[in-house]
Formats: C-alpha cells, sequence, structure tokens
C-alpha cells in the first residue's frame, strides 16, 4: 500500500496537497502515520508512507510539475522528517521518496535521485533499512 501520506501540511493556505495532508502540525501527522502503519502491520500489509523528506513545504504539486521545498536541514527535520521517524520507528517496510527539489542539492537533483537525501538523509540519518521506492516519474 503506498500509504499514508506522511507529508505535513503547510498551514500558510498554499498548501500543495490540499486535502491530501493530514495536518499541519508535525506531531498529529506523526501519530497518525504511526498508527496506519501498525493498523497495516497487524493486517499483514506492507506500507510505504509517502514523500520522503516531505512536500507540504513545496511550491506546488510534484503531479503537477517541478516543485521546490525551501526548507534548509534544520527547519526539515523539525518539521517534515518527524512523520518520517515515526514511520521508521513504527517498522515501516518500504518509504516513497518524492521528486521535490531540495536544498542540500540546490533544488537542482530531485530528491528521488540524491544521494544526499536518499542515502545521507534517509539511510544514515534516519537509520531506515527497508525499500526505498520514487513516487511516479
Amino acid at each position: 500500500m503506498l500509504a499514508p501520506d506522511a507529508d505535513v501540511g503547510a498551514s500558510s493556505g498554499t498548501d500543495p496537497l490540499g486535502p491530501r495532508a493530514y495536518s499541519d502540525d508535525p506531531r498529529q501527522v506523526s501519530a497518525y502515520v504511526a498508527a496506519v502503519v501498525a493498523a497495516y502491520r497487524s493486517a499483514r500489509m506492507l506500507s510505504a508512507p509517502l514523500h520522503f523528506p516531505g512536500i507540504g513545504a513545496a511550491t506546488g504539486s510534484t503531479d503537477d510539475g517541478p516543485a521546490e521545498v525551501g526548507l534548509d536541514m534544520r527547519a526539515l527535520g523539525r518539521r517534515d522528517l518527524v512523520p518520517f521517524r515515526a514511520a521508521v520507528q513504527a517498522g515501516v517496510p518500504a518509504i516513497v521518496v518524492g521528486h521535490a527539489g531540495y536544498a542540500p542539492d540546490s533544488f537542482v537533483v530531485p530528491g528521488s535521485l540524491s544521494h544526499a537525501i536518499e542515502t545521507n538523509l534517509l539511510r544514515f540519518e534516519l537509520g531506515f533499512r527497508g525499500v526505498a521506492i520514487t513516487d511516479d516519474l
């Protein structure tokens, strides 16, 4: 299951996710993500939260074209990574990596193709050892 959506919504009213975002509060999204991952596990279903490392603060929807998340790594860690940490701690087997551009790559390389995002952040910082898949290309 390519779910749950682990993106933290934007409280500015310019949220590219619209109703797909559970909340603009990272703690609420984290609790939701952990509960959904646990429910899928208890039902013997695989889940893959999306869109790592978060697209709630993106300039637009990555479904419509290129978008950038203008948060530095510290802000990303305090906001968008919180639900993904909860998912990893809940034992999620897979994570969907999004296509937005992020600051570590000067917004040039999408997250799904970024060593800084996929390896340094997902594997090393979060300690995720499961399957990383891309969102639709």
